[in-house]
């Protein structure tokens, strides 16, 4: 337990949830008050008697006011186009005076959506019934099949005195492939230009509704006491809803959150108010015009907005891999959206959901759980060397990365040097990152690949200098074979080692890691300790036994989780400079061996690699990795 002062009416309590691993329990003591003076905009931080039956929606009316007001610089659009004019007729609204579909016009100001379907079956917009629903008070005939979220977002949005309203199941056609792919890769545009984006966090499924959105919906309970003539509320983190919701499980409504201006979120029986400059909530006098402390104070996902670009993404990401999906192989165009306007700030576009301009670096993830293959299907490709080709949560591990972390540029450019290729369309490999798509800023620790200066230099920015041992410097970079359209395609050396069981000194050296991992040892041709790799507890049947590693960029030394009792390599000298390690991948291959798949990230000895792999020994090998 802990406890911060904030001002004199508010004191921040978090308990650590030891049943939640990590997550902290935050409460706020308010002191509070049955009447609050409403001349002032000052907020006064009073908690707030509300009506237990319905939530207030001059309140809500207010925070979007005091918002676009007040915020606009901040709260504004993340595209430069409206979806109206990218999607143009494919961009529907839900009239809801009129109840049935309109076209939406570049101006048109309208209300996002954000909730789970769930398993009820409701009214889907089809080709089929297509013609109705833009007839005047079609949807007024079909109001009880919408379920009753889609119902309450509609009275809600009409009670705010705002006329339209975006929601998927009804913008969407369900049954029109063509439809479906082109509005859901506009995900961004759609949720970042709306006004207000109504979130349905409390319910798991369509039929549940939006508590407290209208009478007769949840009541709300207030915890008040009365201590010593002072009355006391306890006020829980809106995060802390939110965190334990169905709604903040699936993939979809993650980015849904992000890339919205301003969230009215429905959870705990309560309503909270959510942009990118504050958090304010039903409960608490702590709106205002100006900049205050607000309710955001932990937890709030919209906090990555402030972060460096590259922390951003990965934290995004770790964020969002290992969230639900129906179709798990919507896993990259639920993420497209997002990925977009991540990758704006990012140098260059995001390949498979990696960003280009840090290729080496996207490399690098691990698993935060057990992960399992998204099989290709329907001309959707799922590669597995990209986090997005696999169910699970994935993340940049500390104890492997940190080495890397305090110079990115410089690693880039002096401890990496694969020239990756990717298949284009027409069977060729065209380069996976283009010189010209690099920002021109001045180069920064956290700046991504160097456009090529002179002929010293290859296409990544980085200084011919590739060498074997006991071979010619002359090594052939160039893939010659083709391969499918999301294979990776380069040339790197390839070695095999033995894979076994780790036996821990202490707990000084145990890796903490989610249900179901194993960091296992990896073992050279003396029997000698050399590396170190994370996968599921399913290898263990493959301890014993060789496997294939094949180095993609050099790494700086090792972390105490990912070694056992020494730093240092048996048989080579023990005063060794930085950078003597490999990252690696283990890869198996196909029946016919012509594509490889990623199965987990190793750091192995270089001097492993070079002089004591199992036979066949070092190779110097075109890899193609799907």
């Amino acid at each position: 337990m802990r406890s911060t002062p904030q001002s004199q009416s508010v004191l921040l309590v978090e308990f650590a949830n030891i049943a939640k691993m990590g997550h902290f329990l935050t409460l706020i003591l308010f002191c509070c008050q049955h009447t609050i003076p409403t001349e002032s905009r000052s907020p006064s931080f009073l908690g707030r008697i509300v009506d237990p039956r319905q939530a207030s929606l001059a309140k809500m009316s207010e925070w979007i006011g005091i918002c676009e007001q007040s915020h606009k610089g901040v709260c504004r659009p993340l595209h430069d186009k409206s979806p109206a004019q990218s999607l143009g007729g494919r961009m529907r609204l839900i009239d809801v005076n009129q109840m049935c579909l309109v076209i939406a016009d570049s101006t048109a100001k309208y209300v996002t959506l954000s909730y789970c379907w769930g398993k009820t079956k409701s009214f889907n917009h089809t080709k089929a019934l297509s013609g109705r629903l833009w007839r005047p008070g079609f949807l007024s005939i079909v109001l009880d099949e919408l379920g009753q979220t889609i119902q309450d977002a509609i009275l809600l949005v009409r009670s705010l005195n705002m006329r339209y309203l975006w929601a998927d199941r009804l913008c969407i056609v369900q049954d029109d492939a063509e439809d479906w792919k082109q509005i859901a890769s506009a995900m961004n545009q759609i949720y970042g230009y709306s006004t207000l984006t109504i979130c349905a966090g409390s319910a798991g499924d369509v039929s549940e509704g939006l508590p407290r959105a209208h009478l007769g919906s949840r009541r709300l309970i207030q915890y008040i006491e009365r201590v010593r003539g002072l009355e006391l509320m306890v006020v829980r983190s809106p995060e802390n809803y939110i965190r334990v919701s169905p709604w903040n499980t699936r993939a979809w409504t993650f980015q849904e959150r992000l890339l919205s201006r301003r969230c009215l979120i429905f959870v705990g029986n309560r309503v909270f108010f959510q942009c990118r400059r504050a958090t304010w909530s039903e409960e608490l006098d702590c709106e205002g015009h100006h900049p205050s402390w607000t309710l955001d104070i932990v937890g709030s996902p919209l906090k990555l907005w402030n972060e460096q670009p590259l922390r951003r993404y990965s934290d995004c990401v770790q964020m969002y891999s290992g969230r639900k999906l129906t179709f798990v192989t919507d896993k990259i165009i639920a993420f497209t959206g997002l990925g977009d306007i991540l990758a704006s700030k990012l140098h260059g576009p995001l390949l498979y959901c990696l960003p280009t301009a840090y290729f080496d670096w996207s490399l690098l993830w691990e698993p935060t759980m057990v992960t399992k293959r998204i099989e290709s299907s329907s001309g959707i490709e799922s590669p597995s060397w990209s986090w997005c080709g696999w169910v699970g949560g994935v993340e940049w591990r500390l104890s492997t990365t940190s080495g890397i972390l305090n110079n990115m540029h410089e690693w880039l450019v002096a401890h990496t040097w694969i020239i990756w290729y990717k298949c284009s369309e027409y069977g060729t490999p065209t380069l996976v990152w283009q010189a010209s798509e690099v920002s021109t800023t001045m180069p920064t620790r956290w700046n991504g690949y160097t456009t090529p200066g002179t002929d010293g230099f290859n296409s990544y920015g980085r200084l011919k200098k590739l060498k074997a041992a006991g071979q010619s410097p002359q090594l052939e970079t160039v893939p010659k074979v083709s391969a499918k359209t999301h294979c990776l395609q380069f040339c790197t050396y390839s070695a095999l080692f033995n894979l076994v069981e780790r036996n821990i000194s202490g707990a000084n050296f145990k890796s903490v890691l989610g249900s179901g991992l194993h960091r296992y040892d990896i073992e050279d041709s003396k029997g000698d300790w050399c590396g170190t790799i994370i996968l599921d507890n399913t290898w263990a049947e493959g301890c014993g036994k060789a496997h294939e590693f094949i180095a993609i960029s050099e790494a700086k030394d090792l972390e105490l989780e990912e070694f056992d009792s020494w730093t240092y390599y048996i048989p080579q000298e023990r005063e060794q400079a930085e950078w003597y390690l490999y990252y690696a991948l283990m890869i198996q291959w196909n029946d016919q061996r012509t594509v490889a798949e990623r199965v987990g990230l190793a750091k192995i000895f270089k001097e492993a690699f070079h002089s004591w792999s199992l036979a066949p020994g070092l190779k110097w090998k075109e890899i193609a990795l799907g």
